[in-house]
């Protein structure tokens, strides 16, 4: 017997192909078909099952979050996300991959792409959407740029402010630590005046008989980027008696 629907002809695979709507969807749908035979009896149809599979296909991309390449600052957030369709309705699956790397726990349309100070540099996100057929993807590159912490001062001699004699020295230092790992450089004030040539974390202040007084003590801590922290000392310089001296004598 030919299973047909006139006026062509065929087996029930072929026709149901050429019948049944690209477009398949939940809906239901009413086939006819015509059963002819070209020998006497009779041709009973029964438990007639018919399944419909959609073709593979691939989710379709609506919309993305951010919609380029983005640049964004250290110890930052970026909210990321695509919103994807299936045009039969097949439920979506998501996975997100930094780096190359999958993110673990990180299966739904949305992603924060988050620093911290270490983040500098170059970066990929990419994020694949699957219905079980067939899957789609998109990758953006991210370029962290680096944020410029300002150095701190970590240790410093003397512990407080000091005195001393006239005619004694005494040796200020500083330990400075950057977060970023910068090299640093230092720079030293006494009242207020830059020591020049003294650019090392130490610097020793010495005096003469004629040095009694105070004076305020300051050194600077610079990382490259131009940030700064300073360290403060009130030295306290106390007079010596020095014992007269005869300049001159008569009768010799």
């Amino acid at each position: 017997a030919l299973i047909c629907d006139s006026p062509n002809t065929g087996n029930l695979t072929q026709e149901l192909n050429q019948l049944m709507p690209k477009d398949i969807g939940t809906a239901n749908f009413s086939i006819p078909i015509k059963v002819t035979t070209e020998t006497a009896g009779k041709v009973r149809l029964f438990s007639l099952s018919i399944t419909a599979h959609p073709p593979a296909h691939a989710p379709t991309i609506v919309s993305l979050i951010p919609t380029q390449d983005m640049g964004i600052l250290e110890n930052t957030t970026l909210e990321m996300g695509i919103d994807c369709i299936d045009i039969y309705s097949n439920p979506l699956t998501y996975q997100w991959f930094r780096n190359g790397t999958s993110v673990p726990n990180c299966t739904t349309a949305r992603y924060n792409f988050t620093t911290d100070y270490e983040s500098s540099g170059k970066h990929t996100v990419k994020v694949v959407v699957d219905n079980g057929l067939a899957n789609v993807s998109f990758q953006w590159n991210i370029t962290v740029k680096n944020v410029n912490r300002g150095p701190s001062v970590a240790s410093f001699y003397p512990p407080g402010d000091s005195t001393i004699n006239e005619n004694a020295s005494l040796e200020f230092r500083v330990n400075g630590s950057d977060p970023d790992r910068d090299v640093l450089r230092y720079a030293w004030f006494v009242n207020g005046n830059e020591r020049l040539g003294v650019s090392t974390n130490y610097m020793l202040f010495t005096t003469d008989y004629t040095s009694a007084g105070a004076y305020n003590i300051r050194v600077q801590v610079m990382d490259p980027g131009g940030l700064s922290t300073n360290k403060t000392w009130m030295l306290n310089v106390s007079n010596v008696n020095q014992a007269p001296k005869l300049d001159s004598y008569n009768p010799r």
